[in-house]
This record gives C-alpha cells, sequence and structure tokens, in this order.
C-alpha cells in the first residue's frame, strides 16, 4: 500500500502494532513521504522504556508506553484522551448486544407477519 499512499500524496503514515513489534518490527513506528519514497520517522527511547516519535502533520507526540499508544500535545504537555481497551471492550459487547437485539426484532416481525397471513386466511376459510 505505501506506493498507492505515496501516489495520492499520503505525506505521513503510522504503524501501530501492539503486539510489540511483532508484524511491524516496532510497537510504533512512522513513515513520511520525502521525495517520493518513505522514509522511517525517528523514534526517541525515552528512560522509562517508553517511544516517542513527532507527527509533523498532526503537530502531535505519538508514544508507546506501557503497552499502551498515547497522543501528547507537545506545547502543553496535555495527553488526548484515547479510548482505553476497556472501552473497546465494552463498545464491542454493547454493539454486539445491539446486533443481537436488531435480530430477534427482525425474527419477531416475521413471526407476526405470519401469524397475521395464518389468521387471515382462517378468517376468509370460515
Amino acid at each position: 500500500k505505501p506506493p498507492i499512499y505515496a501516489q495520492i500524496g499520503i505525506s505521513e503514515y503510522w504503524l501501530l502494532d501492539p503486539f510489540d513489534g511483532k508484524y511491524y518490527g516496532a510497537p510504533l513506528c512512522g513513515l513520511r513521504l520525502v521525495d517520493g519514497e518513505y522514509v522511517e520517522i525517528e523514534m526517541e527511547e525515552l528512560q522509562n522504556g517508553a517511544l516517542r516519535g513527532h507527527s509533523e502533520v498532526l503537530g502531535l507526540d505519538l508514544y508507546w508506553m506501557d503497552g499502551d499508544f498515547r497522543i501528547r500535545e507537545p506545547d502543553t504537555g496535555r495527553w488526548l484522551a484515547l479510548p482505553t481497551r476497556e472501552d473497546v471492550e465494552a463498545r464491542a459487547a454493547a454493539e454486539a448486544r445491539a446486533t443481537a437485539a436488531e435480530t430477534r426484532a427482525t425474527e419477531a416481525e416475521a413471526e407476526l407477519a405470519e401469524l397475521r397471513e395464518q389468521l387471515r386466511q382462517l378468517r376468509e376459510g370460515n
């Protein structure tokens, strides 16, 4: 996909590998388009073991620390709120419950329509 990204002018993109680099070689890495080619964005390893890279496009610092992805505004030092794993899991569970409820409602509507048709046929037959 990087050649396509370069063709359409994506100047920077980031890869997040929550499996500690199993897929991309690092848990967090960024690539910046320079003269038509992507080059790796320098990542800084901090004393606490965290990785930090700076997104020029976003104007934000991106971190991988303690097994989590974090974003910080470098000018203010403010951490941006991101959904936690628990938030993501809770949302997925809620979406699954909603989908199951929609399925039950659709099945109930179909059963009701079938029963109405049977009642209509019984009324016409008598």
